[in-house]
């Protein structure tokens, strides 16, 4: 079960189901189902990929592989755990997948339990020259601002309205958490030199300094609704986007 975090949705709901499939293989390691027959067994794994491909041709979304990765182990603990008796070679697969799923619960940048500040202290003694321990920083910040990406952007008054978003991309920004909550979002993503969509959106999130130049180009008119300072890669640093309400909109030819 995926559990549901509305504050913090993305990486918070990919750590709790890590955490809870790491609990289902501690149970599968020390209990094991009666012997069943194989045909049922078998069925019971059909069933298991059956849904698995049922929705992902629901979701109909590129980006399955990516959102569906913490579940992966699930189907794996399908046959493991209705083998019947268990065997070292069972245990020893069993916390191979532990220890798997263990270390991203380690070093998630949500809630890491590595203290990544330390060892960056530690590494600086060692060498102060580096600065290794402001590049560890600034690449956890970064994956920790990705986690959550634009979805404080939104306005607290609009959030749990069905909403139509216009995001103005380079392709590489974290569309994935604007969905939330899940049925209440339509995102969609364009790049600086496509033309506008035949409908006006309800809110434009789009970067500060891109404004400027697209709005001029489509002779848009828009009143501020949030602003944000965001780093989406350590490489670029902090970006300053804005949320915008359009308040007239380009007639389509």
């Amino acid at each position: 079960m995926l559990l549901e975090d509305k504050a913090d949705p993305w990486p918070t709901s990919h750590g709790d189901c890590l955490l809870e499939e790491l609990f289902a293989f501690v149970l599968t390691f020390f209990f094991t189902a009666r012997r069943r027959p194989m045909a049922e067994h078998f069925w019971v794994t059909v069933a298991v990929w059956v849904s698995v491909f049922f929705m992902m041709g629901k979701l109909a979304s590129e980006a399955i592989p990516r959102l569906l990765a913490p579940l992966y182990p699930l189907l794996l603990i399908v046959p493991e755990g209705r083998r019947g008796q268990s065997s070292r070679a069972g245990k020893v697969t069993i916390g191979w997948i532990m220890l798997f799923l263990g270390l991203p619960l380690l070093l998630a940048p949500s809630r890491p339990l590595v203290p990544w500040s330390l060892m960056g202290q530690a590494l600086d003694a060692l060498d102060p020259t580096a600065g290794l321990s402001m590049r560890i920083t600034r690449v956890q910040e970064a994956y920790h601002q990705r986690a959550r990406g634009l979805l404080p952007l939104i306005p607290r008054d609009m959030e749990n309205k069905y909403l139509r978003v216009l995001l103005i991309s380079n392709g590489n920004d974290m569309e994935g958490p604007l969905w939330w909550p899940l049925g209440k979002r339509q995102v969609e993503s364009r790049r600086m030199a496509d033309a506008p969509p035949q409908q006006a959106p309800d809110l434009i999130l789009i970067r500060e300094k891109e404004w400027p130049a697209w709005s001029s180009l489509w002779q848009l008119t828009a009143q501020p609704r949030g602003r944000l300072s965001l780093t989406q890669l350590a490489r670029v640093g902090a970006e300053e986007w804005l949320c915008l309400e359009p308040l007239s909109w380009p007639v389509q030819p």
